[in-house]
């Protein structure tokens, strides 16, 4: 979703489940230097809007919904168990070909390969 941000195809915020204090911290701070320093060998990412937004997943239904589905693709793509990917397969968004990869899941670093449709 970064990439949307990055080519100035939409404005939003980054929501990441909070971790320990250090962890977040660090997050924070890659987030700060994300939208701040920017030069020849880094993008531009002017589209996010406020600062990292850092949720407790028990107190956020989002944040809990976004866990499942990052799971069941973590599954497939690094488990090669699609028993819950297959759940969720016909909402994934995909291009005209109906390919997921690059659409309704993409890869980072970009190239990657990380799911066959």
């Amino acid at each position: 979703m970064a990439h949307k941000y990055l080519h100035n195809l939409i404005y939003g915020m980054i929501v990441i489940d909070a971790r320990n204090s250090k962890q977040n911290k660090q997050l924070d701070d890659f987030h700060f230097d994300l939208l701040n320093n920017h030069d020849s060998h880094r993008a531009d990412y002017n589209n996010l809007i406020e600062g990292l937004f850092i949720a407790a997943s028990h107190h956020s239904v989002g944040v809990q919904f976004a866990d499942l589905v990052a799971g069941a693709v973590y599954r497939k793509c690094s488990k090669r168990d699609s028993t819950f990917y297959n759940m969720i397969r016909n909402n994934v968004r995909r291009n005209s070909q109906g390919k997921a990869e690059g659409f309704g899941v993409v890869a980072v670093p970009n190239g990657s390969r990380i799911i066959e449709n």
